[in-house]
């Protein structure tokens, strides 16, 4: 698939413990963050199963995650790349 998702998540999810987890999963193409509690992800599956591992490592915190497919707004210029 290689579609771009955005993940919030709450204060509880330690963002480098869940970036280590990115760096080991195969499927993940690319990530990267702008936002507080939040991160961008191009990742080869579902949202789903971006979900269910994020609650394997993390339990069950709060998170959300959607297909970016219609963006704007103000981020680092060398993130739009990644859109």
């Amino acid at each position: 698939m290689n579609k771009l998702y955005f993940c919030a998540f709450q204060t509880e999810v330690d963002r480098e413990k869940l970036t280590k987890l990115l760096n080991r999963t195969p499927g993940i193409r690319h990530w990267f963050y702008s936002l507080p509690y939040s991160i961008f992800i191009r990742y080869d599956f579902s949202p789903s199963q971006l979900s269910k591992m994020i609650e394997a490592e993390f339990g069950s915190v709060l998170h959300f995650i959607t297909e970016v497919t219609n963006h704007y707004g103000r981020l680092p210029k060398e993130h739009w790349d990644y859109f």
